[in-house]
């Protein structure tokens, strides 16, 4: 994809703000992207961006429970899971809106989409039984919220809008 991570931060950006504008949670029709959206009302203007992203990320990690590994989904209970583990996806952008009336928006673009059916066998993996790969799965988690930190440590009071790559 050209423009890469930034790219998609762009688009999840643009999707975010119409729909903290619009004070609506809904997916984008027809997207070429694997795509998750988070949403939430806070009356507290401050709310950090990365609170907003941690709480979108563990709300979609929570669904891997409903997760039957190794077979089809036979609905989409657990979709924004088996996006955010789709082991073929490699370029991720995060955005975060607010609208309002307190709506906080996340929204998560992933190149290539996830999502395939006839694909979830070979791209949702059940969690590692070994340990040196459950730690390195930790060290690549850390690393995540450690940017998310960085990048919340950054903003500006001003802006209610943040995005990540």
């Amino acid at each position: 994809m050209s423009g890469g991570g930034a790219q998609l931060c762009l688009r999840a950006k643009a999707w975010a703000r119409q729909l903290a504008d619009e004070d609506r949670h809904a997916y984008k029709v027809d997207n070429p992207l694997g795509e998750n959206v988070f949403s939430f009302v806070s009356s507290d203007a401050h709310t950090r961006q990365r609170v907003d992203v941690r709480n979108a990320l563990d709300a979609w990690y929570a669904e891997g429970r409903l997760f039957d590994y190794g077979n089809e989904p036979l609905d989409t209970k657990a979709r924004n899971f088996t996006q955010m583990m789709w082991r073929s996806t490699r370029l991720l952008g995060l955005a975060v809106a607010r609208g309002r009336g307190g709506r906080v928006i996340v929204v998560a673009n992933y190149y290539p989409r996830g999502n395939i059916v006839g694909q979830y066998r070979d791209n949702v993996l059940p969690p590692f039984a070994d340990p040196a790969a459950a730690a390195a799965t930790a060290a690549v988690s850390a690393a995540v919220s450690a940017a998310t930190d960085a990048a919340g440590a950054d903003d500006d009071e001003d802006d209610d809008d943040s995005s990540y790559t």
